[in-house]
């Protein structure tokens, strides 16, 4: 691909939430009903053909995304929800099943957390519970709240962040608790075992594995960052803080909310929330800090998120983030630079407030769409006016995805559960004949 292809590519990743300015593209619906209500999280599912959003309402929403998403057009195109899960408590962390399949229903799986809640697995296209994952306090009986989830590459088991631990599930034994519970530091650092080198102490708000090693990296609201050989279940490697680095006085922060590695397994990305940019550290070679971005206009308590791509030209990955300030910016291989590292070019997507940012890279995942999905974080730019709750009507040869049901509608018929796709939309998901089910090791085999 040449830089004139690239470009154009770069232009088409912001799309599919870009204002009527751009051509192409697709706006997910504005949050009807509550004036605080708005889109916290928007996530990918891995095959590139669903976004699964976690609002204010505490209501998980799946938006399947059409396959004419980049046809130029004068206005985006609106995305009704085809599902949405209801919940009584905010939602602390959601993550897709990554053998998530469209064209077939019992892998279409979401995975998320709730305070007084187990880890609860359902799908994205009815919303029906296929399975729960209790994580207990042997002391208090109480539900932990874990705030961060990762699966296993081959979708087996699942890792856990809560305060100070480490559980890993499996996901076939639903209605048990881990296998594998790691303590990674004690709640005191006067504690007789606790070690500086060793410990990490805190709420593990964020979790990655290095894809060439299989080393965890677990990072904290505390700003601390643990590393743990075989994907955390072996020893720890070594735990260091972010506090106080040259970066730190640049870019500051106030609590760690993402952490990526590099393709090849040597740089890991840090991401905080109240920071005006990410660090960079080289752990293969020194272990050390090796570069950080700025001006990524991040400065807020919500957890921004940023996404690495491969560059198609250079083979290299750019970092790619979205800020409070509506804009979307790119760093090109910050991973080659040293010190600070301003933004390689940017776009304005929102008139005022991008809440939340997510790349889909087509170098990693099942679908070659090169698109990026967004969700804006302050209540005053999704609210609507307050409405009666009444049904609505659907849609006949529009090109927007059926809506379901409001949540606080009953539930509705089997055919509301998967309609029909219209405008060019993905192909109705085929009705699954038996209820979902986990399949055993052998199974998956």
């Amino acid at each position: 691909m040449d830089d004139e292809a690239f470009d154009n590519a770069k232009q088409i990743r912001f799309n599919l939430l870009a204002t009527g300015e751009a051509a192409g593209g697709s706006r997910l619906s504005p949050l009807t009903g509550n004036r605080q209500n708005y889109y916290k999280n928007a996530e990918w599912s891995p095959d590139g053909t669903c976004i699964i959003t976690n609002a204010a309402d505490n209501h998980i929403r799946t938006f399947i995304i059409p396959p004419n998403l980049l046809e130029a057009r004068e206005q985006p195109l609106k995305l009704e929800p085809y599902c949405t899960i209801p919940s009584l408590e905010p939602v602390n962390t959601l993550l897709g099943y990554p053998n998530f399949d469209l064209q077939d229903p019992s892998t279409a799986l979401v995975l998320s957390t709730a305070s007084e809640h187990p880890v609860r697995l359902n799908s994205a296209l009815t919303g029906q519970l296929v399975a729960s994952y209790p994580l207990i306090s042997p002391t208090t009986e109480a539900y932990i709240k874990p705030q961060s989830l990762l699966f296993a590459p081959d979708g087996s088991s699942f890792t856990a962040g809560s305060e100070s631990l480490l559980s890993t599930f499996d996901l076939s034994r639903p209605g048990n608790g881990p296998l594998l519970s790691l303590k990674t530091g004690p709640k005191s650092s006067r504690a007789s075992w606790s070690n500086p080198g060793t410990s990490l102490r805190g709420l593990i708000s964020a979790l990655g594995v290095d894809p060439q090693y299989n080393v965890l990296a677990a990072g904290t609201l505390s700003r601390q960052v643990g590393l743990y050989d075989a994907a955390g279940h072996g020893e720890c490697v070594g735990v260091f803080s972010v506090k106080g680095t040259e970066a730190d006085l640049s870019i500051s922060g106030g609590g760690i909310t993402q952490v990526c590695w590099s393709k090849c397994g040597k740089y890991l990305y840090i991401i905080e929330r109240k920071s005006n940019g990410a660090m960079i550290y080289d752990i293969r070679n020194t272990g050390q800090l090796l570069s950080w971005i700025t001006n990524r206009s991040a400065t807020t308590n919500q957890r921004m998120k940023v996404e690495l791509a491969v560059n198609p030209s250079t083979g290299h990955q750019d970092l790619w983030a979205g800020g409070v300030d509506g804009v979307m910016k790119m760093w090109e291989a910050p991973h080659l630079k040293e010190g600070s590292a301003e933004p390689t070019s940017l776009l304005k997507v929102h008139e005022a407030y991008s809440g939340k940012f997510g790349h889909y890279d087509p170098n990693n995942h099942k679908s070659s769409k090169p698109n990026a999905a967004g969700a804006i974080g302050r209540a005053e730019q999704l609210a609507e006016p307050d409405a009666p709750d009444q049904t609505r009507e659907k849609p006949q040869q529009t090109n927007e995805v059926t809506e379901a049901a409001n949540a606080d509608a009953e539930a509705e018929s089997e055919d509301d559960l998967f309609p029909k796709a219209v405008g060019g939309a993905h192909p109705q998901p085929p009705r699954p004949e038996q209820p979902m089910r986990l399949l055993s090791g052998a199974e998956r085999a």
